[in-house]
């Protein structure tokens, strides 16, 4: 394309003479995020104790000497409408958050709070462990998970990524003093000044950023910068071949390398050479590798990504998911992908890095504040020699063609041992491979981007749609395209899924993210970028996606590897009864997309269908749904469907919605310890608003989940209100919707959700109303109607008996 891509705003960095490093960016808007990031994790920990970094990152959460209870970081931030979590990685931790412009200084406070001065109660640390060990259990189910560890075991004894990090019960004893020692002792050796880069992005001038930043770090201690680890040698290999047993599932073959990169290469370089790995693994044309599997009948799917990166060393693999499993179609498989690897080391990478660097400026001038953040906080330099990134492929095609450096593996149903981990329970055995079959391919590498060619228009399609148009609520130059098609069967959604998904590098190379989702029955597509390239690629994306055939036979039917809870999430469609005379037409709503865009896109239909979908019915009956997966934690979400789409309705919910969030996860999080995965949120499910509860646990099972939400809904409802909090609390929700509202993404999603309810566009505004004018009666009635019900349950195990069963 002849689009010439803007510079990127570059941050500002400087390092501080205690070592603390800063990175500062201005950037206009309602929102300010903070990432702070800790030169310390999971590989830093006493080998004594795995898992205490882990730990100790969820223990800070728990607040500090000046803001602890509900003046604690977390549920400050979510009061506020804004956004927060941590990770804790092999050599560094994460903490971040977003929150609007006018609450950053004081979430900034409690955040210096918590890492200068956190409690470490012992009561809190007996709790918390019991999540960390319900987190470990999930984790225990996760497919990549199993993977990873499984490839650690191959490592050398003593190098880190052979070690179990994660930490549970046994490995966290809290109540020895020597574990005490070590978790204060880690503690106080990285949390220190010397060992932070912080990350500031907002509207604030930068010389006001820095003195935020600064008050931060003041209230850490200092010290010395201390140096990083000895690496420990990735090889040699303690195997070359494994096989895992799995429950259900797809059958699979692996791949990994053991990666080393020179000390002078910098990082950036060697990112961009994974990149073009991947880039040209993924492409879906023909003359690539996924192309040759799939007219094959040897696999579907393929995905590259990094298990471990720690400064000159890169633990990487490729997972190539099977259509048949048997001896000869992986002997097959393993041949195909050892040809094309050879093809590629030996091919003019020049286009591929050129497409890679493309992808990449748009990404750094995409994104809201904490996705800014986020990006910068690797401190990588901001200026790379040219000639780095084609070394940094040079030395990968090498290395990925060694054999001392390869992993292979075999991933199915077919039983083997239990291997020892000393942490996730993992089913492994050690062979020798068969033979790898030789094979010949005319292979090509990527070309131009297929989406952005000048080709004839696409035919009209014979079929029904309602798109919609709004301008965008700011002048950047960014828009948002939401597309949705009802007639898909499981079959059929899962095959325009993988569609879709081939083609998001595609989109990424002009700066256009690609999002699918699927509900029951539905699946919903969604562009975002810059205007004019997505009003580009919006007619060939949408042309071959509503092609896609509605119904596919699928050849078998596996069990999904998603944890419980995202599987009844993404099932919740099933708790809501269409419409009478609801038609399959495709719904669509454009933010920010020029005239001439809108003319093209709308040309793919011939005349609009101007004619209004009957909204979605509010239940008015109790249901407890069975969802039958398979054996494992226990999982329920129950939805409480809003009596009347009113705006002073909805007004009252939100507000209930966002009173109720700390308490519940508060109370079966911390105080009950059910589980790992729990929350609560207002929610739309197939048209209708409501509170949709959630939780996973390993050991209680939905018929006492359901007791103890029902428990904590009395207890909660029953507080008497406040009209002066109630009227501050309502003013500040309308803030936070008005903040959301002046962002791209919250102004499209706002309308498009309205669009769904079958709502008018002023419905949004007159929420924003009623809230000002929200009375206490409105909230009590609110509140009767959710304990009340109808509620509607999607579980893992049938309910009691006076509950409507379905399944």
């Amino acid at each position: 394309m002849s689009e010439v891509i803007p510079a990127a705003v570059q941050p500002w960095r400087l390092r501080q003479a205690d070592g603390a490093r800063l990175c500062l960016l201005s950037q206009a808007g309602p929102y300010a995020a903070l990432c702070v990031r800790v030169a310390a994790g999971s590989h830093d920990e006493p080998r004594a104790y795995p898992g205490l970094a882990h730990f100790l990152e969820h223990l800070l959460f728990l607040g500090g000497q000046r803001f602890a209870g509900e003046q604690r970081l977390m549920p400050f931030v979510q009061a506020c409408g804004g956004q927060l979590n941590a990770s804790t990685q092999a050599r560094f931790t994460d903490y971040f958050f977003e929150v609007p412009v006018e609450h950053f200084a004081a979430a900034l406070e409690r955040l210096a709070d918590m890492l200068a001065a956190p409690l470490l109660d012992i009561d809190a640390q007996r709790r918390e462990r019991e999540v960390l060990h319900a987190e470990f259990i999930a984790r225990s189910q996760d497919l990549d998970t199993l993977i990873d560890t499984a490839l650690g075991q191959l490592l050398p004894d003593d190098h880190p990524a052979a070690a179990f990090l994660a930490g549970n019960r046994d490995t966290l004893p809290v109540e020895q003093a020597r574990f005490q020692q070590a978790l204060h002792g880690f503690y106080r050796r990285h949390y220190r000044r010397s060992q932070l880069t912080l990350t500031l992005v907002g509207p604030q001038p930068l010389a006001h950023l820095q003195q935020l930043a600064e008050r931060l770090l003041a209230a850490l201690p200092g010290g010395r910068v201390r140096p990083p680890r000895a690496l420990a040698a990735m090889l040699p290999l303690r195997g070359q071949y494994l096989r895992m047993q799995v429950a259900g599932g797809t059958p699979q073959q692996l791949f990994a390398w053991a990666l080393t990169w020179p000390a002078a290469l910098p990082p950036a370089a060697c990112e961009q050479a994974l990149e073009a790995l991947r880039l040209a693994l993924a492409d879906p044309l023909p003359g690539g590798l996924l192309a040759c599997l799939r007219e094959a009948g040897l696999a579907q799917r393929l995905q590259l990504q990094g298990v471990y990166r720690y400064r000159q060393q890169t633990l990487l693999r490729l997972v190539v998911n099977l259509i048949q499993d048997s001896p000869d179609k992986r002997a097959q498989v393993r041949g195909v992908v050892h040809s094309w690897l050879s093809f590629f080391a030996g091919a003019d990478w020049a286009p591929l890095l050129a497409r890679v660097q493309q992808r990449q400026q748009y990404a750094d001038l995409s994104g809201g504040a904490l996705q800014r953040a986020r990006q910068w906080q690797t401190w990588q330099a901001l200026e790379l020699d040219p000639a780095a990134p084609l070394e940094a492929l040079q030395l990968l095609c090498a290395q990925v063609q060694s054999e001392s450096r390869l992993i292979e593996g075999e991933i199915g149903s077919e039983p083997v041992p239990a291997w020892p981990t000393g942490g996730f329970p993992l089913q492994m055995v050690l062979q020798t491979p068969g033979p790898r079959l030789m094979f010949e391919h005319a292979w090509r590498l990527p070309g131009d981007n297929p989406l952005m060619a000048a080709t004839p228009a696409p035919p009209v399609l014979a079929r029904p749609a309602a798109l919609h148009w709004q301008p965008a609520p700011s002048i950047d130059g960014q828009a948002v395209l939401y597309g949705r098609r009802l007639d898909l069967d499981a079959g059929g959604r899962a095959a325009a899924r993988d569609l879709l998904h081939s083609l998001q590098d595609a989109c990424a190379e002009v700066g256009v993210q690609l999002r699918v989702s699927d509900e029951e029955g539905a699946q919903t597509l969604c562009l975002r970028g810059p205007a004019e390239p997505l009003g580009q690629l919006a007619v060939p994306v949408w042309a071959r996606w509503l092609q896609a055939p509605q119904s596919i036979v699928s050849p078998a039917v596996v069990a999904s590897a998603a944890l419980p809870i995202r599987q009844l999430l993404a099932r919740l469609d099933e708790l809501i009864v269409p419409a009478p005379g609801r038609t399959h037409r495709i719904e669509g709503l454009g933010v920010g997309l020029t005239q001439q865009h809108q003319v093209r896109l709308q040309a793919l239909f011939g005349p609009p269908d101007e004619t209004r979908e009957p909204p979605a019915q509010v239940p008015r009956q109790a249901l407890w749904r069975v969802a039958h997966l398979p054996p494992g934690e226990h999982a329920l979400v129950l939805f409480c469907p809003q009596p009347e789409p009113t705006a002073t309705s909805e007004a009252a919910w939100r507000l209930l919605a966002q009173r109720l969030q700390p308490g519940y996860y508060q109370c079966m999080r911390s105080d009950l310890q059910l589980g790992y995965a729990v929350f609560c949120a207002y929610r739309q499910v197939a048209g209708v608003r409501g509170l949709l509860f959630a939780v996973q646990s390993p050991e209680v099972p939905p018929l006492q989940l359901i007791a103890h939400i029902e428990s904590f809904m009395r207890e909660a409802t029953a507080v008497p209100l406040d009209a002066l909090a109630l009227a501050a609390q309502s003013s500040a929700l309308q803030a936070q919707r008005r903040a959301q509202a002046q962002t791209l993404d919250g102004f499209a999603e706002q309308h498009w959700l309205d669009l769904l309810a079958g709502l008018q566009p002023s419905h949004a505004d007159a929420v924003d109303q009623a809230l000002l004018a929200l009375a206490p009666d409105s909230l009590y009635a609110a509140q009767q109607a959710l304990c009340t019900g109808p509620w509607r349950v999607l579980a893992s195990a049938p309910g009691p008996a006076h509950w409507r069963q379905s399944s």
